[in-house]
């Protein structure tokens, strides 16, 4: 909605300008809120990170090396047989359209 300019009621009333925000918009702000929240907090426990060569942080060589997870053959695009379309009406359906 945004801006409500100054305006004055039917019984007089002078009601100054303010900000009106559209419907659900504090909910959702609420929600945001704790997210921001929530992410400011974990990075506070888990230290905010450390720069390299600091106590705690990892060294090179404590990380471990990359390695394949699949223990099977895996072959890109393998054709699979497309099933057959069934005939599911009364009148003939030209499929090559």
């Amino acid at each position: 909605m945004g801006w409500i300019e100054r305006y004055v009621r039917r019984d007089g009333t002078v009601v100054r300008g303010h900000w009106r925000s559209p419907a659900g918009a504090g909910r959702q702000t609420l929600i945001f809120l704790g997210v921001v929240a929530a992410v400011a907090l974990g990075g506070a426990a888990n230290g905010g990170g450390t720069r390299p060569g600091a106590p705690g942080a990892p060294r090179v060589s404590d990380r471990p090396e990359p390695r394949w997870t699949a223990s099977y053959p895996v072959r890109p695009h393998s054709p699979r047989p497309r099933p057959e379309p069934t005939w599911t009406v009364s009148y003939p359906v030209r499929w090559e359209r």
